[in-house]
């Protein structure tokens, strides 16, 4: 058993982030039960998170001194704030819903304070990965649930989220396309690039309520723009040998229909919109299953070596 939590990867809660968001998205597709059983999937995962920090408390220690691994840590902490919606609706369950999703806000601001008085300096461009945007735009995800919740909160770290998301959006793709080439591994973080921008935009819509204005618009097409010039490099990316980065691959597509899907109920109602939205959330989809299975198959592979 020990084996197994040694071999399963921090960035593996990246995964249980997509599925959880992925029933979101389903939601609004009108499938609440598959909806459901996405977030008891994902559930499952984050349990087998925790049970490796306590079981393999060592190895955890250890992946905390790796920048590249830390920075995608709150990928834990943004499904924990997703779950927590599910579990607000479930009678008697109110409470610990809403102590879960605070407490998953202390946490997500306590590994940006870490990574950031660990890792940021002294600052070399090429520290700087896609994964940055994980931990410094995926307080997004408290605009996107604190309606449940507490609406006040949500609204300031969107703010925040937006300020962060100008100061790293030149710097990544500064240093993804023009710095020094990226390890191999680190690849699939490309992935990443085509989330802040949804992730802004849906929790921008979430907290305004649906108003029209020039910053909606704004957003929907820069996600827009960036999803298409993630999607292209796809191909490339998926011919590498599997990574733990892989993780990556899932929950950008989700929040980018997610938003897309979110702009043509609040934003316009064209039917060509809801079209993307549509193909949009069939990639995704994808994606999710596809990386699921690799998961499961490194798992196993990695398992069956050992013994």
């Amino acid at each position: 058993m020990k084996v197994f939590f040694n071999k399963l990867p921090l960035p593996i809660a990246g995964v249980a982030l997509a599925l959880a968001a992925l029933g979101n998205l389903l939601k609004l597709w009108q499938l609440p039960v598959v909806a459901n059983c996405l977030a008891s999937l994902a559930s499952v995962i984050i349990v087998l998170i925790v049970l490796k920090c306590v079981i393999s408390f060592e190895a955890v220690k250890a992946d905390f001194k790796n920048p590249l691994v830390v920075a995608v840590t709150p990928t834990f902490t943004m499904c924990l704030l997703i779950l927590a919606t599910y579990l607000v609706a479930i009678e008697g369950l109110q409470t610990f819903a809403q102590l879960l999703w605070l407490g998953a806000i202390v946490l997500q601001v306590g590994l940006m304070v870490y990574f950031t008085y660990w890792f940021v300096f002294p600052w070399q461009l090429t520290n700087v990965y896609p994964s940055w945007f994980v931990l410094y735009i995926g307080i997004g995800v408290i605009a996107i649930t604190s309606p449940a919740f507490y609406p006040t909160i949500g609204h300031v770290f969107l703010w925040i989220g937006l300020a962060l998301y100008v100061v790293l959006l030149p710097l990544v793709l500064t240093r993804v396309y023009f710095a020094t080439t990226m390890p191999e591994p680190t690849m699939p973080l490309i992935g990443i690039i085509t989330a802040p921008a949804s992730l802004c935009l849906a929790g921008y819509l979430t907290i305004s309520e649906g108003n029209q204005n020039w910053l909606a618009y704004v957003l929907l097409a820069l996600a827009q723009l960036l999803y298409v010039f993630v999607l292209v490099q796809l191909p490339k990316i998926l011919r590498l040998p599997f990574y733990p980065s892989y993780a990556a691959l899932t929950f950008p597509f989700v929040i980018s229909a997610t938003a897309c899907m979110m702009s043509y109920h609040y934003l316009v109602t064209y039917p060509w919109l809801k079209n993307i939205a549509m193909i949009e959330t069939a990639i995704a989809c994808v994606m999710v299953g596809y990386v699921l299975v690799r998961y499961v198959l490194f798992l196993a592979t990695a398992v069956k070596r050992v013994k």
